[in-house]
């Protein structure tokens, strides 16, 4: 299960990057737009970068949910692997020191 979610964060860390260079050069490309008077262009352009943005804001959420969830259960097996320390040392006491 660790594993799985380590590897679900990090493809989407990489899809990620992805969408901040795409939001990135769709800005670039918005600003020239704006910036040679082709508002109409512009505002054409507005829809798909605002999608982008709402696409990347639900990876940042679901990339916090996983690791969320990654440190949760990395918490609880740790408990577990202290308790089974505990107990196997209980279990492997010398026998010739238990008197009756």
């Amino acid at each position: 299960m660790l594993a799985d979610l380590k590897l679900q964060i990090a493809s989407d860390e990489a899809e990620l990057k992805n969408l901040q260079e795409k939001i990135s050069s769709g800005q670039q490309a918005l600003l020239a737009r704006q910036r040679s008077g082709d508002i109409e262009g512009y505002n054409a352009g507005i829809p798909a970068y605002n999608a982008s943005i709402d696409q990347y804001n639900r990876l940042v959420r679901q990339i916090k949910d996983l690791v969320s969830r990654y440190n949760e259960l990395v918490a609880e097996r740790n408990a577990l692997a202290s308790e089974i320390t505990e107990l196997s040392g209980a279990l492997n006491t010398d026998a010739t020191q238990i008197k009756q």
